[in-house]
């Protein structure tokens, strides 16, 4: 009886570290986004 319960564990935390890596994710191409295009349209 152990087993499955581990095993819904195990998945749950993996679909919780998957959205947060990809909020994470997300936020850095944002941030990399505003913070490069404006020096390279600056340096073109």
């Amino acid at each position: 009886m152990e087993r499955p319960n581990n095993v819904s564990v195990d998945s749950h935390c993996s679909v919780l570290e998957y959205k947060i890596f990809k909020k994470a994710l997300r936020a850095t191409l944002k941030f990399a986004f505003y913070y490069f295009v404006p020096i390279y349209s600056a340096t073109e």
